[in-house]
């Protein structure tokens, strides 16, 4: 199961992944949050 863990108060988290499909496409994202769990991008 994932889930969010709570920050210590001041920090924040950047959460990333990706994909590649070999000769064809490949993508990637992620999400900045605060230590109250709120998205900052």
């Amino acid at each position: 199961m994932i889930y969010w863990k709570t920050l210590l108060e001041g920090w924040v988290k950047l959460n990333t992944d990706g994909a590649y499909k070999e000769g064809s496409a490949a993508g990637s994202g992620g999400v900045i949050r605060d230590s109250h769990g709120g998205w900052l991008g």
